[in-house]
């Protein structure tokens, strides 16, 4: 399965925040928030006519298409990386993701 990554920047919070989209529809990310780690996961998202706007909000105003190498050693704040996890648990082929 196909992925691609997003990053939005830490503009009105503390921690970059990244996201991968599956093929199958799958928008995805992990943020730590006050010592606790929020999932976000929204399904029946378009892979080919994906619109950052769509996601971006007031605590990450811009969404930026990364590379998997980028995604994967992004620095997060106070949590690990989960890019390569997350790859590794759905099957997601890392040589056929687009990059940037």
């Amino acid at each position: 399965m196909n992925a691609r990554f997003f990053y939005g920047a830490p503009i009105f919070t503390n921690s970059p925040k990244l996201m991968v989209l599956t093929e199958d529809g799958v928008l995805y990310s992990e943020v730590k928030e006050y010592e606790v780690t929020k999932v976000e996961k929204f399904e029946n998202v378009s892979y080919s006519e994906f619109l950052e706007k769509d996601y971006e909000n007031e605590d990450y105003p811009v969404l930026l298409e990364i590379g998997h190498q980028e995604a994967r050693e992004m620095p997060l704040a106070g949590q690990p990386n989960w890019i390569e996890r997350y790859i590794l648990s759905n099957d997601i082929t890392v040589e056929m993701s687009l990059q940037a």
